[in-house]
């Protein structure tokens, strides 16, 4: 599969995450581990090439790399957020990039892309995941993780692009790439903000 760049929309979401990327440092931390424990079950295998795409500060590829993963990469747009990640968590600092260059010729056993979603508009959301996808490698054994909300009171007046897209919306999306969902879960918001719901998809090739 051709891979293309693929680009989370950057105003006015770039600018937040930018502007607030040393509270969003601390803020990350307090989230439970739940992620983390998903991770583990459906890749289980310590020395998988994993990527977290839209990694923020790294949080949960410190996590993994405090149970043994040594083979993590996470990607995000906005400097200042892996600037911020590699002061929070100087054992990672060598995996966290927000160049696109070093993963263009990758191809991973897990991506996980969480909280990254809601950014992407409705019209643009196949695109998006086109190109998420062209980093999997093309085997029975690799997976995708999807995390993002499915419920967020109030995101009209969000200062960063909010949007909601539905499960079946997903589902219909990565079917057409040739994946099929094998779990999907739902949780109620890590950090107890109120009426929040998210909604966790874990895929693989057909």
């Amino acid at each position: 599969m051709t891979k293309n760049v693929v680009v989370v929309e950057s105003d006015p979401t770039s600018h937040y995450y930018s502007h607030n990327a040393a509270r969003l440092a601390d803020e990350y931390d307090r989230s439970g581990d739940g992620l983390l424990l998903l991770i583990v079950k459906i890749c289980p295998d310590k020395s998988a090439r994993i990527l977290d795409y839209g990694c923020g500060t790294g949080r949960d590829l410190a996590r993994l790399n405090k149970k043994g993963y040594t083979n993590l990469m996470g990607y995000d747009p906005s400097s200042e957020m892996i600037v911020a990640g590699r002061a929070k968590y100087p054992q990672i600092e060598n995996y966290l990039h927000h160049e696109l260059a070093h993963i263009a010729a990758a191809s991973f056993d897990l991506v996980i892309c969480s909280a990254v979603l809601q950014h992407i508009e409705a019209g643009k959301l196949s695109a998006f995941l086109k190109n998420l996808t062209s980093y999997l490698h093309p085997g029975a054994s690799s997976h995708l993780l999807l995390s993002y909300p499915l419920q967020w009171p109030g995101y009209e007046k969000e200062p960063r692009r909010v949007v909601l897209h539905s499960p079946a919306e997903v589902r219909l999306a990565l079917h057409q790439l040739g994946l099929s969902e094998l779990s999907f879960s739902t949780s109620r918001d890590s950090l107890s903000r109120a009426g929040r719901e998210w909604g966790c998809m874990v895929c693989g090739y057909k």
